[in-house]
């Protein structure tokens, strides 16, 4: 996008860029054989919402959720699922990572 090329101009950079396959994450937790999640860490580079908004949430429940980019979308798409941002431990906060879990 513009916004990269711009960056690796001023930094005097190669810019490249790669297609890689994309699958949906209730896809590949169902895949794995998982039945549950217990911690989902996500840093997808700006495409947080659009990842999240892949997940069953319902059919797949995930216990804690440390989600990079935290927007108000993904704030509001989380909710939906009755999943609150709260207070995140120290090993959480290092990371710049706010902590999410379901409501219970």
């Amino acid at each position: 996008d513009e916004a990269a090329q711009a960056f690796a101009a001023a930094s005097r950079s190669h810019l490249q860029t790669d297609d890689v396959p994309v699958r949906p994450l209730a896809e590949m937790v169902r895949a794995a054989g998982l039945r549950d999640v217990a911690w989902l860490v996500l840093d997808v580079e700006g495409a947080e919402y659009q990842a999240l908004s892949t997940m069953d949430f319902a059919g797949i429940p995930a216990q804690y959720l440390a989600v990079e980019g935290n927007s108000s979308f993904v704030r509001g798409l989380l909710q939906l699922h009755g999943i609150l941002e709260f207070r995140a431990p120290p090993v959480s906060e290092g990371a710049g990572l706010p902590l999410m879990a379901p409501l219970d």
